[in-house]
């Protein structure tokens, strides 16, 4: 099209100027014409690879700005996650703190608890004490005063017995066993009508254990049930039980008390009732021959109440170092 055109330009410059072109000269416009095609093509063909290095060129560099991003993603990923890992691990840290404080803090409640209900017990024991010395002080006086009205008056029933001996012994022994009589009846009166004095919950209570600690079994067990029959939800329920589990264990009735340390162990107990019961529990197991029921409680009470004495006799029996 440019060989078209530039053929034209010249031919109609040639009619302008009035001239006939020779043939050198055309010879000469068709040698420049040819030359001129020939740079057309080169830079046509410089263009073409001038383009093909600039696609070249933007491949690489979305190559590699391809390469830079992903790069740079796995920078931020790695950094991301590895921000993660130390957030766990504070968490953690954290969380660990925060349980080792609940449990310090319930272990100082059940410390606390423990103590209140021991001072309690001892603070009733003392009452029910002071209270059985003063009615044993109240009638030992009683008994003294009555001792010394007799002696007192003695005396001269005696001389007049010594007296009237020799002439009127039959008499007189009537006499005495009528007045021995009605003395007995007036004692028997005065007891019908004083009303007998109700037992507070905690007398009830002191007086199953102080048959607990004079080994009388039966006994002890009927009161401790009697107690239980009659304060089913009362401050001293868990441990009847658990002394209703030791009365058991004593007369070697385990299956029973295995069921009484039981209601202690789902009670709630303080934790050393409960490592108690559960220690004996075990033993009354072994005894039963079920060894795997027993090595299961021992193992229990080792990872429940780790501090208690218990668990230091548990591990003793299961040959755990400490």
């Amino acid at each position: 099209m440019k060989k078209i055109l530039y053929v034209g330009c010249l031919g109609f410059s040639l009619l302008l100027g009035g001239c006939v072109a020779s043939q050198d000269e055309i010879q000469a416009l068709k040698v420049k014409v040819l030359n001129l095609e020939t740079t057309l093509q080169q830079q046509s063909q410089n263009q073409k690879a001038i383009a093909n290095e600039l696609n070249q060129l933007k491949e690489r560099i979305n190559a590699l700005e391809k390469k830079l991003s992903e790069d740079l993603l796995l920078e931020v990923k790695t950094k991301a996650l590895a921000e993660i890992e130390e957030l766990k691990s504070s968490q953690a840290k954290i969380s660990s703190q925060v349980e080792d404080l609940v449990a310090s803090k319930e272990d100082l409640y059940k410390t606390f608890t423990k103590q209140s209900e021991e001072l309690k017990t001892r603070i009733e024991a003392l009452e029910l004490k002071v209270k059985s010395l003063e009615e044993k002080g109240s009638s030992s006086q009683a008994t003294s005063s009555s001792v010394s009205n007799e002696t007192a008056s003695k005396p001269s029933n005696q001389t007049v017995s010594n007296a009237t001996q020799e002439t009127k012994p039959q008499t007189l022994t009537s006499s005495s066993n009528a007045t021995s009589n009605g003395t007995a009846k007036t004692e028997a009166s005065k007891q019908q009508g004083s009303p007998q004095k109700e037992l507070t919950e905690a007398e009830v209570y002191s007086q199953a254990f102080d048959l607990y600690q004079q080994k009388k079994w039966d006994e002890a067990m009927n009161a401790f049930k009697q107690y239980l029959q009659k304060y089913p939800k009362g401050k001293f329920l868990a441990q009847s039980h658990y002394w209703l589990g030791e009365i058991y264990y004593n007369k070697k009735d385990y299956e029973d008390a295995i069921l009484s340390y039981q209601k202690v162990i789902e009670s709630s107990a303080p934790a050393t009732l409960k490592a108690s019961a559960m220690y004996k529990q075990a033993l009354s197991f072994k005894n039963l021959g079920d060894k795997d029921a027993y090595t299961i409680l021992l193992k229990r009470i080792i990872k429940l109440y780790p501090k208690s004495k218990e668990a230091e006799e548990a591990k003793k029996l299961l040959g755990i170092k400490r």
